[in-house]
């Protein structure tokens, strides 16, 4: 789902596989002597974003996601008080495992909602990054986080990344057009 909590495990799970491939760009780029595939001896251009304060950004900023934590929250909870009702309750407990297989699988549909638009939210971040890349002429934008051990603040596009994603939604937003 879109909690900030799941967003941690995501992240972590993304850090994992980064590590490797940071590992492998760097023993890349070290070994080309800091020269591009064309040989025209230009630096390779490497910056960083923080990209837990750029999800909470466009998670803060979005309305659905908002809307569908608070759903879940909701449901979570009544999910709960129901078992602990059943436990308590003789009289009617049909009708509690009726609400709480109903709640259950309304959980299990706001999960693939969630999902989908998950993948929205994060083609945005992709969409801004990319133009963030493109615009300052770096190869590669990186996490800042377990696999960046040490970088300079001038580095830090994080910034650039959340006015692009702000310019892009005020593009996309229906009053702009």
């Amino acid at each position: 789902h879109l909690s900030i909590r799941h967003w941690r495990h995501e992240i972590l799970t993304v850090k994992k596989s980064g590590t490797i491939l940071l590992a492998a760009i760097i023993f890349c780029s070290c070994s080309s002597v800091n020269k591009d595939k064309k040989g025209d001896g230009a630096a390779v251009v490497i910056r960083y974003i923080n990209l837990r304060t750029v999800y909470a950004f466009i998670l803060n900023k979005d309305e659905k996601a908002k809307q569908m934590d608070e759903k879940r929250n909701k449901l979570e909870t009544a999910l709960e008080d129901d078992k602990n009702f059943l436990l308590k309750e003789e009289e009617n407990k049909e009708a509690l495992y009726q609400r709480i297989k109903n709640n259950r699988q309304k959980l299990q549909e706001l999960a693939a909602d969630e999902e989908n638009h998950k993948v929205k939210l994060l083609n945005k971040i992709q969409a801004a990054v990319k133009i963030v890349a493109e615009s300052s002429g770096a190869d590669f934008i990186f996490n800042i986080g377990d696999e960046v051990i040490y970088a300079k603040k001038k580095y830090d596009v994080t910034e650039d990344v959340l006015s692009e994603l702000e310019r892009l939604e005020s593009r996309s937003d229906p009053v702009s057009r």
